[in-house]
């Protein structure tokens, strides 16, 4: 039971009928969604489309910041293919830790963000003042921002994948 809930189902439990086999048991048998429905409007929100399966995606993206991905399933009942198809969710705060992790980055090594930045400036300014010329494949005057190894980018998810790449791998 999740640490949200105890209170509430302590409560439920301890309000029940002696030898009652169900804590909650107001409910049984009816159609909550039209109950919910009327909860979620007499309380002033508005509506959200698909309100059971965007409840339990909120909470599935909730665990899965806090525990791996195995463990989540096995508690929420799916597998991670159908957590990531129908449950996973980007939320603003995936958003805003990302944008943390830039600042911390450039707090941690501004001299060398600030060096990069330049170097990138000076070379697409070089780039659109001369004719193409074929650039060499690695360049030794070239600093980049290295993160502080405190959120490493994820493998998938910054650009997608495709058959093509993922399967002309070698397996030797």
């Amino acid at each position: 039971i999740f640490p949200e809930l105890v209170t509430f189902l302590r409560d439920c439990q301890e309000s029940a009928p002696d030898g009652a086999e169900y804590v909650v048991s107001r409910y049984r048998g009816q159609n909550i969604r039209k109950r919910f429905e009327r909860m979620i409007s007499d309380a002033g929100l508005e509506l959200w489309p698909r309100l059971f399966h965007n409840l339990r995606a909120s909470r599935q993206t909730e665990l899965e910041n806090q525990f791996p991905t195995h463990v989540v399933c096995q508690w929420m009942g799916n597998t991670p293919k159908v957590a990531g198809k129908h449950y996973l969710q980007t939320t603003e705060d995936h958003f805003q830790m990302a944008a943390q992790g830039v600042a911390e980055t450039v707090a941690v090594h501004p001299k060398k963000c600030a060096e990069s930045v330049a170097v990138h400036q000076s070379t697409q300014e070089q780039e659109r003042t001369k004719a193409p010329v074929e650039t060499e494949a690695f360049r030794s005057d070239v600093v980049f921002c290295e993160s502080s190894g405190n959120s490493p980018a994820p493998p998938v998810g910054l650009e997608p994948t495709t058959k093509r790449l993922t399967a002309a791998r070698s397996t030797n």
